[in-house]
C-alpha cells in the first residue's frame, strides 16, 4: 500500500500519481467495489472520486419500494405535515389569545388611569374650596394615595410585560442546538476538505514515525561507536598492562635473561 506522505508530495508537486489504494483481497459480488484501475483518475481528484462513490452507492442501493409502500409512505408524510400544521395553528391561536388578553388589560388599565385622573381632578377642586388646615391634612392623604397608585401601576406594568414575554415565547420557534456535542465531523466542511484533513493527519503521523526511526538508527550507530571506542580503550589498557608486566618480569630476573 502506498505511503500517504508520498502521495501528498507527488500530488502537490503536480506529477501524475500512479500509486493507488489497491485491494488486498477480492470481495464478493454483492459488495459494491470501486474500480481504481484507471491511472488517469488521480486519487486527489475529488470530483471524480465523489462521482465514483455516488455510482457505487447507487449500485449498492436497496431496490425501490413497491407502489403500495410508496403510497403508505406518502400518506404518512402527509399526516405528519398535517400534524405539524395543526400544532402551528394551535400555537398561533394561543399567541393571538395572549395578545388579545394583553391588549384588553392595557385598555382596562388606560380606563382606570383616566378614571383616577378624573377623580384626582375632582378632589383637587374640592380641596381648593376648603381652608388651609383640613386642606393640609387632605394633601398628605392625597400624596399617600398617589404613591399607592404609582405602586399599583408599576405592578400592572410588570404583569403586562410578563404576559407579553410569555406570548413572545409561545410565538417564537423552538430552539435547537446548532451541533450535537460529541460528533467529530459537525464542523461545516465539505467531504473533500474532511478527506484532505484526514490524509494530512495520516501523513503527519507517518512523518513523525520516520523521524523517530531516523533518531533510533542514529542512536544505534552512536551506541555502537561508543562500544567500539570503549572496547579499543580496554584492549589498549590490557596491552599496556601486559607490557608493564613483561618489563617488570625482565627487570626482576636481572641482566642474565
Amino acid at each position: 500500500m502506498p505511503r500517504v506522505l508520498q502521495m501528498l508530495s507527488s500530488a502537490r508537486a503536480g506529477r501524475p500519481c500512479v500509486l493507488r489504494f489497491q485491494e488486498e483481497e477480492k470481495q464478493g459480488e454483492d459488495v459494491a467495489v470501486m474500480d481504481y484501475s484507471d491511472v488517469s483518475d488521480f486519487w486527489f481528484d475529488w470530483e471524480k472520486l465523489e462521482r465514483a462513490e455516488a455510482q457505487a452507492r447507487s449500485r449498492s442501493a436497496p431496490p425501490r419500494r413497491s407502489q403500495p409502500a410508496s403510497w403508505q409512505a406518502s400518506r404518512q408524510e402527509a399526516q405528519e405535515a398535517q400534524a405539524r400544521e395543526a400544532v402551528r395553528r394551535e400555537r398561533e391561536a394561543k399567541a393571538a389569545q395572549a395578545r388579545e388578553a394583553w391588549e384588553a388589560a392595557k385598555e382596562a388599565e388606560a380606563k382606570r388611569e383616566a378614571a383616577k385622573a378624573e377623580e384626582r381632578k375632582g378632589k383637587e377642586i374640592e380641596e381648593a374650596s376648603v381652608d388651609a388646615g383640613p386642606r393640609r391634612k387632605r394633601r398628605s392623604r392625597r400624596e399617600s394615595g398617589r404613591g399607592r397608585e404609582l405602586t399599583d401601576s408599576s405592578e400592572s406594568e410588570e404583569l403586562t410585560q410578563a404576559e407579553s414575554f410569555l406570548a413572545y415565547l409561545e410565538r417564537k420557534p423552538p430552539m435547537r442546538p446548532r451541533c450535537d456535542v460529541g460528533s467529530a465531523w459537525d464542523f461545516p466542511l465539505a467531504k473533500s476538505e474532511k478527506r484532505e484533513l484526514l490524509l494530512q493527519h495520516i501523513a503527519h503521523g507517518e512523518q513523525m514515525a520516520e523521524e523517530h526511526a531516523t533518531e533510533a538508527a542514529a542512536e544505534l550507530v552512536r551506541a555502537r561507536r561508543e562500544e567500539r571506542r570503549s572496547r579499543q580503550s580496554f584492549e589498549s589498557a590490557k596491552a599496556a598492562l601486559t607490557r608493564m608486566r613483561k618489563k617488570g618480569r625482565r627487570r626482576s630476573l636481572g641482566p642474565f635473561t
